[in-house]
Formats: structure tokens, C-alpha cells, sequence
């Protein structure tokens, strides 16, 4: 009896590690560039599948999937997506390693944000204590398996373009540790910002900081591109 238990607890060991999710391109840097559309060279280097820029995620506006992201896109109009790499010429994009994310939010017919989703189920490990990833324009909020996550922006010195200066996020996540999770980051809208940037997602076993004053100021931020974006859609209107 104990030998058939053991061997049926390890089938289900080795099922559950087969069928294990690892999270895929966290610092989106597994892009393969097929472009299949490309553009002038004052307008980025092209269009190309969203799984093949984006290996591993899913990407939505509103509740729409997106099926092609660009390639050091210098975007004309919002409701766009690309990659940049360093030597990105129409928008000078903070990347580390091979590529970052711009996600560049616009408005339906109804003038209301259309904010971007995106999405990726994984693994996160037993000793996980925190997520960790740097951002550059307007800032994202974070669900895991559709919890909201508290997020600590650290902005570096130095920067005063809001499209381009970087912070250093952290976010709590010790609560699903040893789960299989969705992680889901959606952009926030900011008055005087039109991309929200995103780059080197990691899962680290360092605690995260206690959420504080930088919190509070990215909330003040983002109510005050909601009155701002309110009162614009109500001007457009008239």
C-alpha cells in the first residue's frame, strides 16, 4: 500500500512539473522581428505579429486583442503599441537588454480611455517575496489573478521628460508564492504623458518596500489625468 502511494504521489509530482507554466520574455527581450509591414524610416522600422514582438503575453485594448505591435514605431497617432531597441530614433525610449515596451493608450468613439492590458499566466516561485520591473512614462497598475497590487515607484534623478524618465517599481506578491498566477498590467492615464513604458519584469525573493509617499503622489497623478482627460472629451464634444 505505502508503495503505490508514493509511486501515485510521484506521477503527480511529475504531472504537476510537466504541466508547470514558467512565465515567458518578463524583460521582453525574446522579440523576433518578423516584420511583415514596413514603414518609412521617419516612422519606425514596421509592424509585426503581436506573438512574435511579444512571445509569451497577450495584449488588449480594452477587451480587444491586438494582433500587431510595432518596431521602433515613432507613433503618428494613439492606440499603438511597440518595441524599441537602443537605437530607436523617433522615441528615444529607455531600453535595458535587447528591447523595452511602449504602450501608447487612446480614446474610443465615445472619447473614453481605451487603456492597454497586458497579460501573462506563469509560475511564481515558492520563495518569491516580490516583482520588480522599471517603467518609463506613465506609470501601470498591476493585478495578480485580479488583485490589486500596491506598487512603489522609485523615480531616478535626472529625468524631467514624463515620457521618459524612469522609475524603478516593486510590488508585493509574497501572498501568491508557489501558485500558478495572472499577471495583468494595465495603463493608467496621466495628463502630459502619452506612453506608458514598460521593461525588466523579475520575480525576486527580496521583500518588497512598504508602499509610502510615492503611492499617494502616482494616485494624485492619475485622478488628475482622469479630470483632465474628462474635461478634454467634454471640449471635444462641443
Amino acid at each position: 500500500m505505502k508503495t503505490c502511494l508514493a509511486i501515485v504521489c510521484a506521477l503527480v509530482l511529475a504531472l504537476s512539473s510537466a504541466f508547470a507554466a514558467t512565465f515567458q520574455n518578463l524583460d521582453f527581450d525574446s522579440a523576433a522581428t518578423n516584420i511583415t509591414l514596413s514603414l518609412p524610416p521617419d516612422q519606425g522600422v514596421g509592424y509585426g505579429p503581436a506573438s512574435d514582438l511579444l512571445p509569451g503575453w497577450q495584449l488588449f485594448q480594452g477587451t480587444d486583442p491586438v494582433s500587431q505591435v510595432g518596431c521602433d514605431l515613432y507613433p503618428i497617432s494613439l492606440g499603438v503599441a511597440s518595441i524599441y531597441d537602443a537605437n530607436s530614433q523617433g522615441f528615444p525610449a529607455p531600453v535595458s537588454g535587447r528591447y523595452s515596451l511602449g504602450l501608447y493608450p487612446g480614446y474610443n468613439a465615445l472619447f473614453e480611455y481605451a487603456p492597454f492590458s497586458l497579460v501573462q499566466t506563469g509560475d511564481i516561485g515558492a520563495n518569491v517575496q516580490s516583482i520588480r520591473f522599471i517603467n518609463y512614462g506613465s506609470p501601470f497598475e498591476l493585478r495578480v489573478n485580479g488583485t490589486l497590487i500596491p506598487l512603489s515607484y522609485e523615480y531616478q534623478p535626472g529625468g524631467t521628460n514624463l515620457d521618459t524618465r524612469l522609475a524603478n517599481v516593486t510590488g508585493d506578491v509574497s501572498a501568491f508564492a508557489g501558485q500558478t498566477v495572472q499577471l495583468k498590467f494595465t495603463t493608467l492615464d496621466v495628463a502630459g504623458s502619452v506612453v506608458n513604458g514598460l521593461d525588466g519584469i523579475g520575480l525576486s525573493t527580496q521583500a518588497a518596500p512598504e508602499p509610502g509617499e510615492t503611492v499617494l503622489f502616482l494616485l494624485g497623478l492619475c485622478l488628475m489625468g482622469y479630470e483632465f482627460g474628462s474635461r478634454r472629451r467634454s471640449d471635444a464634444r462641443k
